[in-house]
């Protein structure tokens, strides 16, 4: 065989292998199923509710709402812009209010996280898609009010996608991608590249502690350890810090496809929501008529290992699409999405 023959072998052999690589990564013929869903209804009110906080304290959900500029797919011509972006506060039976960041800025919101202090002040966490970069918000929350302490910038900022606070002005963030919006993003989604990364802000400058992540999405803390959720490679790592910020690999747990944002219930114990098709997600990204599955697990563990898993719901799109986040109130379980209008509310029971 001649030297051209032997390189159309190669390269058919690579696109074979990156269709099957691809294939099992992007799950286009997932068929979703509805379970766990009896009994529940929309809450409107919302603008991309992606991610929550929950105030155990005043029975609250701070709710993190996307901006056009971060998911323009929300916004038609027939409904208009409206208000978006920034953070909701709700109440089980009451409207959703939009807060305001008292001295602060109008947030152009992603993942978000509440730190509750021993001293007892509590501030909320934002990361801020700002036309100027990527940054992070603290705010002093003072009953309804929230008001703004700092604003925190760093070069390392690249393109956030949630954040975990350890502290008054302490916080891990992840990068989603290795590079900011725009066509080398599409590249290294497109490549299954592994280049994202977890940052750590010791109240003075950030630093990278953890890097080779696929897709690092939703960060949490459990008052003892760190939990990374990688979309891309099907895995949550579990991570301990140290006293100065670095973090200790101690588990790799295999969860499946898709992992969004981790609500912690206690330690070693959390929620978690997936998007089981990456394809039926984007396709709802491009276009939010076309439905995309919600899946919401309960994970506990013993130590670093997985002692149960139980799936809490799982909708084919056709209720609720892409969700994002979920939480527990009492006996209510409350699920948010990236390009919705509404929040979900289930009974919190069905198992």
């Amino acid at each position: 065989m001649s030297r051209r023959g032997w390189g159309s072998v190669v390269v058919g052999a690579g696109l074979a292998a990156y269709a099957v690589y691809a294939y099992t990564q992007l799950a286009p013929f997932y068929e979703g199923r509805q379970f766990g869903t009896e009994g529940c209804r929309q809450i409107p009110g919302f603008s991309g509710p992606e991610d929550f906080a929950v105030d155990t304290a005043t029975g609250a959900i701070f709710v993190a709402s996307l901006a056009p500029v971060t998911a323009p797919v929300m916004v038609t011509e027939e409904e208009g812009a409206g208000p978006s972006g920034g953070v909701y506060r709700f109440r089980p039976g009451q409207p959703p209010v939009r807060l305001e960041i008292e001295g602060g800025p109008v947030v152009r919101g992603h993942g978000l996280g509440l730190w509750v202090d021993p001293s007892g002040e509590r501030r909320l966490f934002l990361v801020d898609h700002a036309e100027a970069g990527e940054r992070v918000v603290i705010a002093r929350v003072e009953g309804s009010r929230l008001v703004h302490v700092r604003t925190v910038e760093s070069p390392l900022f690249i393109s956030l996608n949630d954040v975990a606070p350890v502290g008054l002005e302490r916080f891990y963030v992840t990068n989603d991608h290795h590079h900011p919006r725009g066509p080398w993003q599409r590249v290294e989604d497109f490549t299954f590249q592994r280049r994202s990364n977890l940052i750590y802000f010791d109240g003075q400058e950030g630093k990278e502690v953890l890097d080779g992540l696929g897709f690092g999405n939703g960060v949490s803390f459990d008052g003892e350890r760190l939990y990374v959720a990688e979309s891309t490679t099907h895995r949550v790592q579990v991570l301990r810090p140290t006293a100065q910020g670095t973090v200790e690999v101690e588990a790799k747990l295999a969860l499946g496809p898709g992992y969004d944002n981790l609500t912690i219930l206690g330690p070693g114990h959390f929620l978690a929501a997936s998007h089981p098709s990456a394809f039926l997600f984007l396709r709802h990204a491009a276009d939010r008529k076309k439905p995309a599955p919600t899946r919401i697990l309960e994970v506990e563990l013993d130590g670093t290992r997985i002692a149960r898993t139980t799936e809490l719901l799982e909708d084919d799109g056709r209720l609720y699409s892409a969700g994002s986040v979920a939480a527990r109130l009492g006996d209510r379980l409350y699920v948010g999405a990236v390009f919705a209008r509404s929040i979900l509310d289930c009974p919190a029971t069905t198992k």
